[in-house]
This record gives structure tokens, sequence and C-alpha cells, in this order.
């Protein structure tokens, strides 16, 4: 068996595997959500800005958030432990509205 056929196959698997990758890859990056400027009341009070969403998507990064779930509800909603169910909705709940998340099953 000729391995210089092998070589040439491998190396038109790679072309070809990294050719995909990097289509999808820029076309998800022109395609992304926009992220706003600022986020702002009816009366014009600023929650927050763009650079604050992205400070936070770097925080969920960090910590391995992107892990274990999203905001677009994707893989897993509950922490390690199982306690609480939805946990990426009810930590968005308690930031926003300071109510704290109760237990799926309380004990």
């Amino acid at each position: 068996m000729q391995y210089r056929k092998l070589w040439w196959g491998f190396l038109l698997v790679m072309v070809g595997s990294f050719s995909v990758l990097g289509y999808f890859g820029s076309k998800i990056y022109r395609e992304a959500p926009p992220i706003p400027t600022s986020v702002v009341t009816t009366s014009g009070q600023v929650l927050f800005s763009g650079q604050d969403i992205k400070d936070g998507q770097n925080v969920w990064q960090s910590i391995g958030g992107h892990s274990v779930g999203s905001i677009w509800g994707m893989a897993r909603m509950s922490p390690p432990t199982g306690r609480l169910t939805g946990f990426t909705g009810k930590r968005c709940l308690f930031s926003t509205t300071g109510r704290k998340p109760q237990p799926a099953n309380p004990s």
C-alpha cells in the first residue's frame, strides 16, 4: 500500500473540514444577534449598556456557563445539585426583581 495516497486523502479531508468550519464560523459571526447600545425604560432611565452585556457574557463564559446552558434555553437548565429547575430563568428573575428563587422540591 502506498502511503502517499493516504497522506493526500488525509490532506484533502483536513482542507475540506477546515473549509466547512471556516465557512459556517464566518456565517455565525455575521448573523449573531445584535447587542443594543443601551436599554432604557419608558421614562428614559438607562438600565444597562451594551458594554454591560458584553461584560456579563465574559463573566458567564469565564465561569463555564456556556457549558451549562444559555439564555436561549438549550442544554441543561439546572445547577449541578439538581435542586432548582430552570436555573437560568430563576437567576434572571432574581436579578431583575430581587425575588429569591424557590427550590423546586422544598424539603
